[in-house]
């Protein structure tokens, strides 16, 4: 219980700060240019467009942050907890990362398995464009359109 108070007590490092706020400034501009324009917020949002890039990038330097943090903990067991949640952001970074690039799959140049292009709204190697029913986690998550009826996504998922 020591290790979680000492958690808690810990300070939010300005860079990681920093990067949640670029984040949140992407964010921000999008809905803004969504609502202003919606023809430059498509430009904005296209598959390998700047925003893309932008929100990996920043999410591979957020990952690369909370290992470098995670790494930099004793290992003490008063400061186990603490680098367990660091390690864990620091996967979780990564995942949104690669999640945003597909996994690298245009850059590899590697087909979609059949199954992901019958499944995927982009056909591509990635959980976030799976189809997902209405109401499920996945479509409030992620805000991706519903299946189509008799689907496979809708079949087990509901």
């Amino acid at each position: 219980m020591e290790g979680f108070a000492r958690l808690a007590s810990t300070s939010i490092p300005i860079p990681l700060i920093g990067g949640l706020a670029i984040v949140l400034g992407i964010v921000v501009y999008g809905l803004i240019l969504l609502r202003q324009d919606p023809g430059a917020f498509h430009i904005w949002i296209r598959e390998d467009g700047l925003a893309e890039w932008l929100t990996f990038v920043e999410l591979l330097i957020m990952s690369a942050y909370s290992f470098t943090v995670s790494f930099s903990f004793q290992h003490y067991s008063e400061t186990k907890a603490a680098r367990k949640v660091w390690f864990f952001l620091g996967l979780l970074f990564l995942f949104g990362a690669m999640e945003e690039i597909s996994w690298g799959q245009r850059i590899l140049g590697i087909n979609s398995p059949d199954w992901f292009m019958r499944h995927n709204r982009q056909g591509e190697i990635n959980i976030h464009n799976l189809c997902q029913p209405k109401n499920s986690l996945g479509h409030v998550v992620f805000d991706e359109p519903s299946c189509p009826p008799g689907d496979l996504c809708t079949r087990l998922l509901l």
